[in-house]
């Protein structure tokens, strides 16, 4: 059997905890070498990694490609031709072999270039994790925000999918294993599932957590989390803070990394009053994964009304593990789920900040519904957890290493 070559040459967002997680759940009989940036051990996801987890572990140095993200057809082109060649330069300098597994956990910045070239990884078999593909939301019915060519996209993953060298491809989108199931059943063997992980804590319940943040147990709190852009629907939640008849029992929470946009909007004159009175709480900066259970345990409703947003969100699988109702974009992935297991409302972009009101004020006023929406979430995800995850990986491997 040959090793387990684990490459992430991209240390940002997310990434560095998916990767902790899955050396965290890494069985004992599966030695593996991680090729990641020189910074990565010293990362907090991964310096205090156990022994456990350090045993039978190495990290070797993979270069970090520095470039803005592409903006336009010829620089998504050259991003992806950019990838591709830094795997295969890896593969031909480490003389990795056809009894060598490649795991590739964030494929999407390559898989056009390895669709029409996949001999750039060489020999090794290949499992790779897939979280942006999209040729399937038209037969799935999943509508999107941005227009989309679906059919050169539909061709490149097709044509990436069939090759014999990718022995697995994991996918963090129900609906596209649905849709390879039915449509294509010939590649649902390789084409497996993986839970998007959430960690989260033993309950407290909703007014011992808001408590323990300080929070008014008797306002309802509505909660934004997360890496907090405009894009995170910032925007229109200070729209609908700002209007006079927003409840006045009613507290938007924003936790969470802010970028300059949005500092300067809740930091306008326009929202002074607002958090003068408690209508707005800015916990602001890098919060624990405890902080993190408890501001969901404290929230009546997640929002995740996101602009120009068509994938998954870590927020929404939290917001269902712990049972809260959400409202969320009505187009991509999101909406797809709240629609699928009736998690709560949506709201489109062209929908009028009285009626984002009028839905976002049900999720506190209706409680019956409330429960029963935030039930059916926990249900939805009872299957994300990071042991799920790691799982589903470290099978696939196994399989593909043997």
């Amino acid at each position: 059997m040959g090793r387990i070559h684990l490459f992430e040459p991209n240390l940002s967002g997310h990434r560095p905890f998916y990767l902790r997680w899955l050396l965290t759940g890494r069985p004992a009989d599966l030695p593996c070498t991680v090729h990641a940036p020189a910074a990565a051990v010293a990362h907090p996801a991964l310096s205090d990694l156990s022994a456990a987890a350090r045993s039978g572990l190495d990290f070797v140095t993979m270069e970090q490609p520095d470039a803005p993200p592409p903006s336009n057809a010829l620089q998504l082109v050259r991003h992806h031709w950019r990838k591709a060649t830094l795997y295969a330069a890896e593969v031909r300098k480490h003389r990795l072999c056809a009894d060598d597994v490649v795991f590739i956990p964030y494929v999407d910045d390559a898989a056009y270039a390895l669709a029409l070239r996949p001999g750039l990884l060489g020999p090794p078999r290949v499992v790779a994790v897939g979280m942006r593909a999209d040729f399937h939301f038209a037969p799935m019915a999943i509508s999107t925000a941005q227009p989309r060519s679906a059919a050169w996209k539909r061709w490149l993953a097709l044509r990436l999918l069939s090759r014999p060298r990718l022995h697995t491809y994991l996918t963090n989108q129900l609906p596209l294993k649905q849709h390879i199931d039915a449509a294509f059943p010939e590649l649902a063997e390789k084409t497996v599932f993986l839970p998007d992980p959430a960690e989260t804590s033993e309950p407290v319940g909703r007014d011992v957590a808001g408590a323990r943040l300080g929070l008014d147990s008797r306002r309802r709190h509505v909660l934004l989390f997360g890496g907090l852009t405009l894009r995170k629907g910032v925007r229109r939640i200070c729209a609908l803070l700002a209007r006079s008849d927003w409840p006045a029992e009613a507290t938007v929470v924003l936790a969470g990394r802010c970028d300059a946009d949005v500092r300067a909007l809740i930091d306008a004159p326009s929202m002074a009053a607002a958090r003068a009175d408690g209508r707005l709480i800015v916990r602001a900066g890098v919060v624990t994964t405890a902080d993190e259970n408890l501001l969901y345990q404290a929230a009546d409703v997640v929002w995740l009304v996101y602009e120009q947003h068509d994938f998954m969100s870590g927020c929404q699988v939290t917001a269902g593990m712990h049972a809260r109702p959400m409202v969320a974009c009505r187009d991509g992935l999101m909406g797809w789920y709240n629609r699928e297991f009736d998690l709560g409302p949506t709201v489109a972009p062209g929908d009028d900040d009285a009626y984002a009101l009028t839905v976002l004020r049900r999720c506190w006023e209706d409680s019956a519904w409330a429960a029963a929406a935030g039930a059916r979430g926990r249900t939805a995800f009872a299957a994300h957890t990071v042991a799920a995850f790691a799982d589903t990986a470290w099978v696939a491997l196994r399989r593909a290493a043997h």
